[in-house]
């Protein structure tokens, strides 16, 4: 039964931007919408495996809010954080 649920996770996870605002999905247990401008700062950080909605190691770190983040791994990260960096374009980058 878990291996059928991580199977579910791996491939209902996903990330979309509409308008200014990230939605993040990961099967039934996970849904998070950020405001885009709200994004602080983005670290790219690889071998990674922090808990986060995404199965890889070549994770995002995204900051926003005051104190608020979350983790996640989209197949193309560089061009992801070039349309999140579009929208707003104070956002903060590095890799660690």
């Amino acid at each position: 039964a878990f291996g059928a649920l991580t199977v579910y996770i791996f491939y209902t996870t996903h990330y979309t931007i509409y308008q200014n605002i990230l939605t993040i999905k990961s099967g039934f247990l996970f849904t998070e919408s950020i405001d885009i401008d709200s994004i602080r700062k983005v670290t790219r950080r690889r071998r990674h495996l922090l808990t986060g909605p995404g199965f890889s190691a070549d994770r995002l770190v995204i900051e926003y809010n005051k104190q608020d983040c979350v983790i996640i791994a989209p197949r193309l990260n560089r061009a992801f954080v070039a349309h999140l960096k579009k929208i707003n374009p104070d956002i903060l980058y590095k890799e660690q």
